[in-house]
């Protein structure tokens, strides 16, 4: 209820399945930013819809997401997308200790940063419009 920024690295199990949901998050500070960073069903994907539905002073930012019925990462379904306070990433923690590809990670990053800057279109960018529909 105090704090600026929650950020979420909880591992997924039994009792932390969903503990971020509806009714411990509604009564977030305004302007609150939260991140998961840890697992995506850590947070109740229907709460948090809802919850950034009525609040569009919280963020919500994330690089992990949740499952559908056939046990896939649901990336390009998640009902998030059509809201404007959602934001998301890929989940790179594969990458970690490989130098390689943290170098080009990061350059990539540093090019794209430089481009949005200058007004230029940004490398690898992900359209999620071209996956959904927004309502």
């Amino acid at each position: 209820r105090e704090a600026d920024i929650i950020v979420d690295t909880l591992p997924l199990n039994l009792k932390t399945k969903g503990i971020l949901n509806y009714d411990l998050l509604s009564g977030v500070k305004k302007n609150c930013i939260i991140v998961n960073v840890g697992r995506g069903e850590t947070v109740d994907e229907d709460g948090m819809s809802k919850l950034l539905s009525e609040r569009n002073d919280i963020r919500f930012a994330t690089d992990v997401f949740w499952k559908d019925a056939e046990g896939k990462e649901n990336f390009f379904t998640c009902k998030l997308w059509k809201l404007n306070n959602f934001f998301a990433t890929f989940h790179t923690a594969g990458a970690y200790g490989n130098n390689e590809v943290m170098v080009n990670a990061m350059s990539i990053a540093i090019d794209n940063v430089r481009r949005f800057i200058e007004g230029e279109e940004t490398r690898n960018e992900v359209k999620i419009s071209d996956y959904i529909e927004k309502s």
